[in-house]
């Protein structure tokens, strides 16, 4: 009776860069003999790069968006960028740029890039999945060519961003397939930071006292789709800012002038409760956020009136007095409540204020003295009628108007004069 014995050896196959890539024979020699085996070389494959884009539907398009810094995540809200983001927007071990897109619209993927060591010449099979419900990319071939691949696209994503705002970070999970979809093997993941916005964001040009910021950065769009993230109307994005801006900021006579060089992203830089900003300066750390989600919006001032037109202050004496009207505590002095407008289709159709919280207020069409007030003071009125009835609450002769000496509004000179509608 004869016996055999199976004798193990374990071998390692080192490949070089310049090996070709498939099947292997083997040869291994002993004292005893030799035998053959086979290896199978495999490509090791990297994803280098990947490009955004997206799928016009006539007016939604991707934004265009600035940094100051390499890394945007290093700028501050002050910042004004001076690089525009470009594609590549992700480079491996390097660039992760965000991209922006409007509500619903669908991004792109293309110049896809990858690498293959040893190098490979032939087709594969590249699965695209993603940990997010509205990017979902289909199954494409790419060729490679001694090594490398670029796949031209686009690749449209199968589903639509939100309908709303929205802040995403998504995770690409990449395989690949060189024998026709029976094996797979996992890339490096890719990330890619997504802003939805309501609308093509906008700067905002600058007011009195209030700078301006023309620049739609990275940074700045990171912060108001996070802050309202999930809203899909302009009334709750503007409640939402109302909100953030009361909490973060004092209420008082302070200007951004005062503390912020003017700067409304500064503010938001360093907020503090102790900074008791006026109404128009907190007005104006509202639009700016605003503006950033795709919003159409302006800032703008309503006036006590003895008439139906509050969009200009009066004055009389050879303007040595200013109709004003009194705060809440019956004594401080305020000629003017700013208001945040919105419109649609050009067409202003409400206001928010920022000191006090109201919104949204309708145009006032009620007549005044015989008639409504002109199509470009209804909002105004509409304020003043609204901000006049809130002071009212507070102490005797609060919300009431008087002419005040304008030397600094030092003297009540004559009052209270009537608002030219009944207050109730």
């Amino acid at each position: 009776m004869t016996s055999t014995t199976d004798t193990w050896v374990e071998v390692t196959y080192t490949t070089t860069s310049d090996a070709t890539v498939g099947p292997h024979t083997l040869t291994l020699t002993t004292d005893g003999g030799s035998a053959n085996g086979q290896v199978s070389v495999t490509p090791l494959f990297q994803l280098t790069a990947v490009s955004w884009s997206y799928v016009a539907d006539g007016s939604s398009v991707q934004e265009a968006i600035y940094k100051k810094n390499l890394n945007w995540r290093d700028d501050t809200l002050a910042d004004e960028g001076t690089i525009q983001v470009s594609n590549p927007v992700w480079v491996s071990g390097g660039v992760a740029d965000p991209v922006a897109y409007t509500a619903g619209t669908t991004p792109t993927l293309f110049n896809i890039t990858l690498t293959a060591t040893p190098q490979f010449t032939g087709d594969a099979m590249l699965n695209i999945y993603t940990d997010q419900d509205s990017l979902w990319f289909p199954t494409i071939t790419v060729h490679f060519d001694q090594g490398r691949a670029v796949y031209p696209g686009p690749v449209a994503s199968q589903a639509a961003l939100p309908n709303n705002i929205s802040n995403i970070n998504a995770t690409l999970d990449w395989s690949i397939s060189i024998d026709g979809g029976q094996n797979y093997l996992f890339l490096d993941p890719s990330s890619q930071t997504i802003f939805v916005t309501l609308g093509l964001a906008r700067g905002f040009s600058g007011e009195q006292g209030l700078a301006a910021k023309p620049t739609i950065t990275a940074t700045r769009l990171n912060y108001v789709t996070n802050l309202v993230n999930g809203s899909n109307n302009q009334d709750a994005v503007t409640q939402a800012v109302q909100v953030s801006v009361d909490t973060l900021f004092g209420a008082g006579g302070d200007t951004l002038g005062d503390l912020y060089n003017s700067d409304e992203w500064a503010a938001l830089d360093a907020p503090n409760q102790h900074a008791n900003l006026d109404c128009w300066s907190r007005t104006g750390i509202g639009i700016v956020q605003v503006l950033m989600t795709g919003i159409d919006a302006s800032i703008d001032a309503a006036y006590p009136t003895t008439d139906s037109d509050a969009t200009k202050q009066e004055t009389r004496d050879s303007e040595a007095q200013v109709l004003g009207y009194l705060l809440d505590d019956g004594s401080t002095k305020n000629v003017f409540e700013a208001y945040l407008m919105l419109f649609q289709d050009g067409q202003a159709i409400e206001a928010y204020t920022f000191l006090p919280l109201y919104g949204p207020l309708p145009p006032w069409t009620a007549d005044v003295q015989g008639a409504p007030p002109p199509a470009n003071g209804q909002l105004a009125f509409e304020v003043m009628y609204n901000e006049l009835k809130h002071e009212r609450t507070g102490a005797q002769n609060s919300g009431q108007q008087w002419w005040i000496s304008n030397d600094g509004l030092k003297t009540l000179v004559e009052g209270p004069i009537s608002f030219p509608v009944i207050i109730q």
